[in-house]
């Protein structure tokens, strides 16, 4: 496990240039498919009452690379109701750079370290990709505040299934 630290220590301004050209790929791109989909959440909403959305990522999708998000409306607090009204979408072309990207942090990486393990480039891979999941918050909360018409009560949320989440706006 020292070794994973060590060499995510080692690629960590890799990383960060790779994220934040990501970053600046989501706040520039035309994204109008997505947008439709969020405009869709906020049309139901409308009429379902519901407190809040979550547009959460599944760390079973970037270990699986499926880049399935999931968009929740509840009544009350997020996670707490056990049956909510949800969506899965798909969003694969937001990630089809990223093995590109990969493969570039692979090959620093063996220049660097000896005998790079089948298991140490997937956990590699699963840091790199969390960070990716991460960074679609801006994507995110640019689409929500498109959409939004600030008059509403039902806040939305972004982060990971289950696991931390921020605010982004409210519709």
């Amino acid at each position: 496990m020292e070794r994973i630290v060590e060499m995510l220590s080692f690629l960590e301004e890799e990383i960060k240039e790779a994220v934040g050209s990501h970053v600046q790929w989501l706040e520039n791109g035309d994204f109008s498919d997505l947008e439709g989909i969020i405009q869709w959440v906020n049309q139901e909403l409308k009429s379902l009452e519901k407190d809040c959305v979550v547009i959460s990522f599944l760390r079973s999708s970037y270990i699986t690379g499926s880049h399935k998000f999931k968009l929740a409306a509840y009544e009350g607090e997020p996670f707490i109701e056990i049956h909510p009204l949800y969506r899965m979408i798909s969003l694969d072309f937001l990630y089809q750079e990223s093995s590109q990207e990969l493969a570039k942090l692979t090959e620093k990486l063996k220049d660097k370290f000896i005998n790079v393990t089948a298991t140490e480039l997937e956990l590699i891979r699963q840091a790199y990709m969390e960070k990716l999941y991460q960074s679609s918050k801006v994507l995110f909360t640019r689409m929500v505040e498109k959409v939004s018409e600030n008059t509403g009560k039902t806040k939305v949320f972004f982060g990971e299934e289950m696991g931390e989440i921020e605010e982004i706006g409210v519709f």
